[in-house]
């Protein structure tokens, strides 16, 4: 799974983390999206993602830019993100 990232998105909504796969063509912002659609149809009556939807890095609680590509991050497979 060279072209894909393996993020582990901590919902605060809920307090639930979810790995997932990500590819790593996606930006930032489609990365978001995604996920926030996923992770609100996963719980529904909890979440629902926002047109200010984030993904923060969970160690520093830095934002990640929405223009840049998810390979392009640097991270390694596990990376701990937060998604609000």
């Amino acid at each position: 799974m060279n072209n894909k990232l393996l993020l582990n998105v901590l919902l605060p909504a809920t307090g639930a983390s979810y790995d997932l796969w990500v590819p790593k063509e996606l930006t930032v912002f489609e990365c978001t999206r995604l996920i926030g659609r996923l992770l609100g149809e996963a719980e529904g009556r909890f979440y629902c993602a926002t047109a200010d939807t984030a993904l923060y890095l969970r160690q520093t609680g830095d934002e990640l830019r929405a223009d840049i590509y998810v390979g392009d991050l640097g991270f390694c497979n596990g990376v701990k993100l937060i998604l609000m």
